[in-house]
């Protein structure tokens, strides 16, 4: 096609929203400490930083309270 002749090579970059996924089995004084700094770096703005916690749902209060 027309369109399929025109497109050049190419290449994005796509950033990180790496999650740090969070266990039931841990607690956020284990954690909490080590992944601040991830987030915090450079105010986050690296493809290869974490951009966001998962937590159980049942745990989210405890960990909210722990990171604040």
């Amino acid at each position: 096609s027309v369109v399929g002749a025109r497109l050049g090579r190419f290449s994005l970059e796509l950033g990180g929203k790496s999650p740090a996924v969070i266990f039931d089995d841990i607690e956020p004084e284990q954690v909490v400490p080590r992944l601040i700094p991830h987030f915090t770096m450079n105010a986050g703005q690296m493809c290869a930083r974490l951009t966001r916690i998962i937590v159980p749902e049942a745990s989210h209060d405890k960990w909210a309270g722990a990171i604040t």
